[in-house]
C-alpha cells in the first residue's frame, strides 16, 4: 500500500453544498483514505492509495457529478487560464440574465393579463433559463448520485415556475380554473439572475486576489546550463537529474538544490530563508533552487531536482495547507448540507398535507403552495449575504491599501488572538543599514571612512548601498590605485602600495591567518576592513524597522491581540529588532517547516492565529495560520498563500483590519440572520399555514416578490459598509 496526499483544483463549483457533494463522492471512492474539499479555495485535498486508485479515476468520479478535477501536475498556468475563461463566461451570462430579467419584471407588473405579454415573458425567461443551464445540469447529475445541493433548489423552483407559467400561457383554458391568469415567469427569471450575480461577485473577488498565481513559474528558470564533457548546453528543468554539473552566473536563479563544486558568488536566499543579507557561497556550500546569484559565478552539482527540491516541497506545503478546511468552513458546509434536504422535505410534505386534508380538489392548490415553498426558500438572500458584504468591504479596505480575498478572511480576522510577524520585509523594511562601525585605531577614523566610501562607490552590491547611505555626502579625498571586487568574498584595493581588504570574517581569517591581531567575531559583525597584518574596522549591519510598527503593536495590544516575531534570521538580529519594535515574544533561526510547527502548536492550544510575512519561506506558514497577511512588496507565492494583502507594506494596516473585520462580521451575521429568519417565517406561510384560520395563501408570484425583497434587504444592509471611510477610526 502506497498512500499519497495531493491537492487538486476543483472546477465549476457554485456553492458550499457543491463542495460538500464533491467531498462525499471522493470519500466513497475505493482507496481514498481522506478527502477535504474547500469551496473557498476551489480545491480538494485527497489522501489515497495509488495502488488502488489513481487521479484519473478521481477525475471521472467528480465529472459524473457535473464538476471537474484538474489533475495536471505543476500546470498552474493551464489551471489559471481555465479559471479565467470560466469567469468570462460567467460574467457574460450574469449581465445577460440581469438585462433580460429587467423587462420581465416590468412586463409582469404591468401587462400580466395580456397574451402577447405572456408570450414575450416566455421568450425572455426561456433565454434566462438557458443562461442558467448549469444549475439544471448539476442538479440532474447530483440527483443521479442521490445527492442534493443549492443547484437542486434553483433547478426545481425555477423549472416548476417556468413549466407552470408555460401551461398558463399556451393552455389558458385548462389552467385558468385552477391557477387563474397569473404567470410566474418573474420568480423563475429573478432566481436565475440573482444566483448568477452572487456567484459572479464571489468569483470576481477571489480571482482579483489570486492574480499572482500565474507568475509563480517565474520563480524558477525554465532551463539551466548543464556542463557535459566540458561543453555548456541549455537543458529544460524537467530533464535535470541528480549528479548533473550545472553553471550559475550573476543574475541567474539556482535551478535545483545542489553543492558548489568550483567558484564563488554572493547569493540572495531571501526568497527561501527571509534573510535580507546576501550569503557568500564557495566550494562545499549548499545552494537551493530559487536563490538568486547576485554577484559572481560557480558550478554546482545537482542533488535534489523536481518535486524533491526545497522550493517544490515548500510549494507542496502551501498547496496542502490551502486545501485544508478551517472549522468555520466545515460549519458552513454542514448548514448547507442540511438546508437543502430540509426544504425539499417541507415542499413534499406541503403537497401531501394539502392532498390529505383537502382532497383531490385541492391538488392544484397544493402544487401552487409547493411551488411557493420552493421559490420562497430559494437561496438568493443566503447566496448574496456574504458576497455583497465582501465586495463592499473590499472596496472600503482597498482605499486604505488592503486587499481582502474572501468573507471567511474577515470573519476569522475578527477572532484572531495572536499575530506572528516575519522579521524581514514585515517588521523591517528589508533594506540594509549600518548600525555601528567599530574603529580599532581611532587616529585612523577619517581615513577609514574615506577608504570605505572609495572602495564601495562603484559597486552595486547591497552592502555597498548601505555604506554609501551611511556616509551620504562624504566625498573621499584619497585616490585608489586599483579596486577589484571578488565575488563571494568582498573588495580589494591598493592605496600607496598597501593592499586593503573589505569583506567577510571568513576571508579576513584566511588573510590574517598568521596574524595575532585577529578580533573575535560575532553574528552581528557582518564585514571587516583590514590589511595583510591588522584589522582597521568592523561594520555591524542591521535591517531598519518600519516606522509604523511600534504603533501597530500598541494598537494590537489594545485590541487584546498578542504579537510574536518568527524569523529565519540569527538570534542576535531577531532579538535586536524585537526590542526596537516592542515585541516581547520571538522565535529565531526558523526554517519554513519549523514555522509551520510553531503555528500549529499555537492553534492546538485553541488560539486563533494570524501570520504576516512576505517571502516564499513564509508561504506555508501563511497558509497554515488561521489568517495569512502578506506585505504587497513580497514574494508572489506569499501573496498567493495569504488571505489579506497589505499593498503599501504599512504594518498599521494590519492592526486596522482586525478592528474593521468586527464591523464586517456584524454585517455578514445580520445578513445571514435575516436570510434564515426570512426562510423560517416565509416557508410556513408559503406552505399554507395561514389558510385554515385566515384563508391566506402566498401565491408563487408573491413568493417571488418576497424572495426579491429579502435579497434587496441583504444588499441594502451590505451597502452600509461603503460609508466606511478609510480614515474612519475602528480601533
Amino acid at each position: 500500500m502506497k498512500t499519497v496526499k495531493a491537492s487538486f483544483p476543483v472546477l465549476d463549483m457554485s456553492c458550499a453544498a457543491c463542495a460538500n457533494a464533491v467531498e462525499k463522492e471522493l470519500k466513497k471512492q475505493p482507496g481514498v483514505k481522506h478527502a477535504e474539499v474547500s469551496y473557498a479555495s476551489a480545491s480538494a485535498l485527497v489522501e489515497f492509495d495509488e495502488e488502488t486508485i489513481d487521479p484519473q479515476q478521481l477525475k471521472i468520479a467528480v465529472r459524473q457529478l457535473g464538476y471537474d478535477l484538474e489533475i495536471t501536475e505543476y500546470n498552474h498556468k493551464k489551471i489559471r487560464e481555465t479559471e479565467l475563461e470560466n469567469f468570462r463566461k460567467l460574467k457574460t451570462k450574469t449581465f445577460a440574465s440581469l438585462a433580460l430579467s429587467a423587462p420581465v419584471m416590468v412586463i409582469a407588473m404591468g401587462w400580466i393579463h395580456h397574451k402577447a405579454a405572456n408570450l414575450t415573458l416566455w421568450v425572455l425567461t426561456s433565454a434566462i433559463l438557458l443562461l442558467g443551464k448549469r444549475f439544471f445540469v448539476h442538479a440532474w447529475k447530483m440527483a443521479l448520485k442521490k445527492q442534493a445541493g443549492m443547484d437542486t433548489l434553483v433547478a426545481i423552483s425555477t423549472g416548476t415556475a417556468y413549466l407552470l407559467s408555460s401551461l398558463i400561457t399556451f393552455f389558458p383554458e385548462i389552467a385558468k380554473p385552477y391557477f387563474g391568469i397569473h404567470t410566474y415567469y418573474e420568480p423563475a427569471a429573478m432566481v436565475i439572475a440573482f444566483v448568477l450575480l452572487g456567484k459572479f461577485l464571489e468569483e470576481q473577488s477571489r480571482l482579483k486576489a489570486t492574480d499572482y498565481m500565474d507568475e509563480l513559474s517565474s520563480m524558477l528558470p525554465d532551463s539551466a546550463i548543464r556542463i557535459v564533457n566540458g561543453r555548456e548546453e541549455h537543458t529544460p528543468l524537467q530533464l535535470l537529474r541528480p549528479g548533473d554539473l550545472l553553471l550559475g552566473r550573476t543574475g541567474d536563479r539556482v535551478a535545483v538544490d545542489g553543492m558548489v563544486e568550483d567558484g564563488n558568488a554572493w547569493v540572495d536566499e531571501s526568497l527561501l530563508t527571509g534573510e535580507s543579507l546576501p550569503v557568500a557561497k564557495e566550494k562545499g556550500h549548499q545552494v537551493f533552487a530559487g536563490a538568486l546569484i547576485v554577484d559572481g559565478s560557480f558550478t554546482y552539482r545537482a542533488q535534489s531536482t523536481g518535486a524533491e527540491s526545497r522550493f517544490s516541497k515548500i510549494l507542496t506545503l502551501v498547496e496542502n495547507a490551502k486545501s485544508s478546511k478551517p472549522a468555520v468552513q466545515r460549519i458552513a458546509d454542514q448548514i448547507s448540507a442540511v438546508f437543502v434536504p430540509v426544504v425539499l422535505t417541507i415542499s413534499l410534505m406541503t403537497l401531501l398535507l394539502w392532498l390529505i386534508f383537502g382532497g383531490k380538489e385541492f391538488l392544484l392548490t397544493g402544487i401552487s403552495c409547493t411551488l411557493a415553498v420552493l421559490v420562497v426558500a430559494c437561496p438568493c438572500a443566503l447566496g448574496l449575504a456574504t458576497p455583497t458584504a465582501v465586495v463592499n468591504a473590499i472596496g472600503s479596505a482597498a482605499r486604505r491599501g488592503i486587499l481582502i480575498k474572501n468573507a471567511q478572511s474577515l470573519e476569522i480576522a475578527s477572532t484572531v488572538k495572536h499575530v506572528f510577524f516575519d522579521k524581514t520585509g514585515t517588521v523591517t523594511t528589508g533594506k540594509l543599514r549600518i548600525k555601528n562601525i567599530n574603529y580599532y585605531h581611532q587616529d585612523k577614523k577619517t581615513f577609514v571612512d574615506q577608504l570605505l566610501v572609495a572602495m564601495e562607490m562603484h559597486s552595486n552590491h547591497p552592502i555597498a548601498g548601505a555604506v554609501l547611505e551611511y556616509f551620504k555626502g562624504l566625498t573621499p579625498e584619497i585616490a585608489l590605485d586599483q579596486v577589484r571586487y571578488i565575488p563571494g568574498k568582498g573588495a580589494e584595493a591598493i592605496h600607496k602600495g598597501l593592499k586593503y581588504y573589505l569583506g567577510s570574517s571568513l576571508w579576513m581569517n584566511q588573510i590574517l591567518i598568521q596574524s595575532q591581531s585577529k578580533p573575535s567575531t560575532n553574528e552581528q559583525s557582518h564585514f571587516f576592513l583590514f590589511t595583510d597584518t591588522e584589522v582597521l574596522a568592523s561594520v555591524t549591519l542591521s535591517d531598519s524597522i518600519r516606522p509604523e510598527i511600534k504603533e501597530a503593536v500598541k494598537k494590537l495590544e489594545e485590541l487584546g491581540i498578542g504579537t510574536s516575531i518568527i524569523s529565519g534570521d540569527s538570534h542576535d538580529s531577531v532579538t535586536m529588532i524585537a526590542r526596537e519594535a516592542g515585541i516581547k515574544n520571538y522565535y529565531s533561526q526558523c526554517s519554513p517547516e519549523e514555522k509551520l510547527i510553531i503555528i500549529n502548536d499555537w492553534k492546538k492550544r485553541g488560539i486563533t492565529v494570524a501570520m504576516a510575512g512576505d517571502g516564499i519561506n513564509d508561504s506555508a506558514a501563511l497558509s497554515t495560520a488561521d489568517l495569512g497577511i502578506a506585505m504587497g512588496s513580497g514574494a508572489h507565492l506569499a501573496l498567493e498563500s495569504s488571505q489579506v494583502i497589505v499593498k503599501d507594506d504599512n504594518p498599521k494596516h494590519i492592526a486596522w483590519i482586525f478592528g474593521y473585520s468586527k464591523k464586517v462580521r456584524t454585517i455578514i451575521y445580520q445578513n445571514l440572520f435575516w436570510a434564515f429568519f426570512y426562510n423560517i417565517l416565509a416557508i410556513p406561510i408559503a406552505a399554507g399555514a395561514l389558510y385554515p384560520s385566515f384563508s391566506i395563501l402566498l401565491k408563487p408570484h408573491w413568493a417571488g416578490a418576497a424572495m426579491a425583497l429579502s435579497s434587496v434587504s441583504v444588499v441594502a444592509n451590505s451597502l452600509r459598509l461603503r460609508n466606511h471611510s478609510p480614515d474612519t477610526k475602528v480601533l
